[in-house]
């Protein structure tokens, strides 16, 4: 709880190889941003420059936020627990921000990687595990709270991903887009 991603990111830079297995174990994943996704992330910062974000419709970003992230994310006290809570975090940095909204998979807490349980009946559960007792485990879906039984667990593995889907923003248009950021970073909530 005390290393932000920055840090996890300095920490693991240092490439030592002790010292990164512990980070991954205690903390969890930490990659570097392809080139692409940094020029995208280039290329969207500039675009929403200062002029730019005070032109926002704040309702629209709350509108967009809704179908687009609440599903998991909470934001000023609405929304899912799939991910992180937004309302305390670095949002209102842009760099911050776009990085993880464009590459979701670059810095992972230990508490956001998927674990993937297959059953021996042949289904696969994918979620964030909240619990494990000695019969079961609970995973936090997107949609749901499920309790699989250990007895019917054929294989349980920890994913290097997040759950956050890659992409989130290719399906906006470049309005929809600044919307959505001007209301993530703006410090109180905005009615519909």
């Amino acid at each position: 709880t005390e290393l932000g991603a920055f840090v996890a990111r300095k920490i693991e830079s240092l490439d030592d190889a002790a010292l990164t297995a512990r980070l991954q174990t205690i903390w969890g994943r930490v990659r570097e941003t392809s080139e692409a996704k940094a020029g995208r992330v280039a290329t969207l910062k500039t675009a929403l420059n200062e002029a730019e974000l005070a032109r926002a419709d704040l309702p629209r970003g709350r509108e967009v936020f809704s179908r687009t992230c609440q599903q998991c994310h909470t934001l000023f006290g609405t929304g899912g627990s799939v991910g992180p809570d937004l309302t305390g975090s670095n949002r209102a940095d842009l760099d911050y921000l776009l990085s993880n909204v464009l590459d979701p998979n670059a810095v992972v807490g230990q508490d956001y990687l998927a674990t993937l349980v297959w059953t021996f009946d042949g289904r696969l559960v994918t979620g964030i595990q909240r619990s494990s007792t000695e019969s079961s485990i609970t995973l936090q879906t997107e949609n749901e709270t499920l309790v699989v039984a250990k007895d019917e667990i054929e294989e349980t593995r920890l994913s290097d991903i997040s759950t956050m889907p890659e992409g989130l923003l290719d399906t906006l248009a470049p309005d929809e887009i600044r919307d959505l950021i001007a209301y993530v970073q703006s410090p109180a909530q905005t009615p519909l």
